[in-house]
């Protein structure tokens, strides 16, 4: 039996009214005991957070909340990603600020890694709590297990491998292409020395079939860095950078390359999760060796090669800025230079 569409209408809008009165009854529902809360996180799940935090109030507006929490993260050497959670008090709690930081491994799952930044903001939450009715229903456990045996020992010595390949396949009847790519990398981070290795290699194949004609391109590449840098106090830090390369596409048989370099943080490196600003400088010599013959009549040359950047980033609890400028030039001739602004 068909239902007329006038009753079909009548019976959706019905159930859009149900709908809307039942969420606005559930919307009017807040603990008065409660503070309100607004957090700032681009990688949190909001439902997670409310469904973890049920004895908060959450609110849309940031000038509506008595706790502003806002969320940085940066990703360090090693591979893990450094976390900076902000507390700022306002009305009943202002002037009651506060701000925790922690580190997650890149091995942890995504899970292990909410569970770990929904305790950190527990803990931080917690001196707000203890302000309000809701302390004498508030209990605090300790799972601290004191370990009286050696402290064990890092078998990798805070070294991070990582292994990562692609490839990608594309055909038909006239045409296909086909590219490979793969990297590994080793690093080691320390609060005095980041040490690390890049090697990586790729191969791109197109093919183009006309009639009788067949028309292969190939290319190949292969690189490699190493870099280690040392940290001397907390603004300033200095380190080498080497490289290796090969490219049939930019016409490099050969290209070897070792930079010494400082670096100078007008903030402290311990504010980097926040903001930065790091002017780098590199200098050195670098010797390359050409497939085919370049414009300059080249078949191989040893230049002298200088770079210079600024990094601005700044985190505020409107959004993010960042911008960077850089310059390279040769020694010989700063004619041949480039410049670039982000």
């Amino acid at each position: 039996m068909l239902v007329p569409r006038r009753y079909f209408f009548v019976l959706i809008f019905a159930l859009m009214s149900f709908c809307y009165q039942s969420y606005s009854q559930v919307k009017t529902i807040s603990n008065q005991d409660s503070p309100n809360i607004y957090i700032s996180c681009n990688f949190c799940s909001g439902d997670f957070l409310k469904k973890s935090l049920t004895f908060l109030n959450f609110v849309r507006d940031r000038k509506d909340a008595d706790i502003f929490v806002q969320f940085y993260e940066n990703t360090n050497g090693g591979g893990g990603t450094n976390h900076t959670i902000d507390f700022t008090g306002a009305n009943k709690f202002a002037g009651l600020n506060d701000t925790l930081k922690y580190t997650t491994d890149p091995t942890m799952t995504e899970d292990e890694s909410r569970d770990k930044m929904l305790s950190y903001l527990k803990m931080g939450l917690l001196r707000y709590i203890l302000r309000t009715p809701l302390a004498d229903k508030a209990e605090v456990e300790y799972n601290f297990k004191s370990d009286t045996s050696e402290t064990k020992q890092d078998d990798w010595d805070s070294w991070v491998f990582r292994l990562s390949a692609q490839s990608y396949f594309n055909g038909q009847s006239t045409y296909n292409s086909l590219s490979a790519w793969g990297d590994i990398s080793a690093s080691r981070t320390t609060e005095d020395m980041i040490t690390g290795i890049d090697l990586s290699n790729s191969y791109n194949q197109d093919a183009f079939n006309y009639d009788d004609l067949k028309i292969t391109s190939i290319s190949r590449s292969l690189s490699s860095s190493v870099w280690c840098i040392f940290s001397i106090d907390n603004h300033w830090s200095a380190g080498v950078w080497a490289h290796y390369s090969s490219s049939s596409y930019s016409n490099l048989k050969l290209s070897l390359s070792a930079q010494p370099g400082i670096e100078y943080n007008i903030f402290p490196y311990s504010d980097y999760t926040r903001r930065q600003l790091r002017i780098n400088y590199k200098i050195g010599p670098g010797y390359k060796s050409y497939i085919d013959t370049t414009i300059y009549e080249k078949l191989k040359e040893t230049l002298v090669a200088q770079s210079l950047s600024a990094t601005f980033e700044y985190i505020l609890p409107w959004g993010n800025f960042s911008c960077s400028v850089s310059g390279d030039s040769y020694l010989h001739d700063l004619r041949k230079n480039q410049f670039s602004v982000y």
